[in-house]
């Protein structure tokens, strides 16, 4: 039922308009609550990863330590206590592994020559650089390694690397100037 009265009827639009612009009001106070989230959120995520996010330094260690972890060696609570002949095998396959090879000379045999220098590489990096390193001959199983004095470097046989487990490195500890991996083994090869 319409009423006469312009002053009711003048109210109940006013009153309409209010409500349209209440409305119209929640509706961008939440597009504007919904706007301010999205940018806090990218926000984080973008300081996160380029602040705390460490999979690229996982990724890299896992890929140092692979030619250790594939010999599935056992466990020591320091380098002390570690099989030397383990540790020096690991830092031979990594040079291997992460060198080319092509620039390594070759003797009648046609096993690689590889130099100390580049051993000694690997395993500063992969044991730090304090750890010592003490040239030998030495044997894995049915390969034997073997080291020439006078010309400062590992026979290398023809053979190939293929181990049982790989690497993922689950977290990474800086206490000073050491860095702390620990390593989950997975079964077979990440390739």
């Amino acid at each position: 039922m319409k009423t006469k009265d312009p002053q009711l009827a003048r109210e109940k639009k006013k009153a309409a308009q209010r409500r349209r612009r209440k409305a119209l009001g929640f509706v961008f106070s939440l597009l504007a609550i919904i706007g301010v989230a999205a940018i806090v959120t990218v926000c984080v995520n973008v300081i996160h990863a380029r602040f705390f996010d460490d999979s690229k330094d996982k990724e890299a260690y896992a890929r140092l330590i692979a030619p250790l972890v594939a010999m599935d060696p056992d466990s020591f609570p320091t380098l002390a206590d570690a099989n030397k002949d383990v540790l020096l095998e690991s830092a031979v396959w990594a040079a291997l592994s992460y060198e080319d090879n092509t620039k390594y000379s070759r003797n009648d045999k046609d096993e690689i020559i590889l130099p100390t220098v580049d051993v000694e590489r690997y395993y500063s990096q992969m044991y730090g650089p304090d750890a010592k390193i003490e040239h030998h001959t030495f044997t894995d199983v049915d390969i034997e390694f073997t080291y020439d004095s006078a010309q400062s470097a590992y026979i290398i046989p023809i053979t190939g690397l293929s181990g049982a487990y790989t690497p993922v490195v689950e977290s990474i500890t800086k206490s000073g100037s050491t860095k702390v991996l620990v390593v989950s083994y997975m079964e077979g090869s990440s390739d």
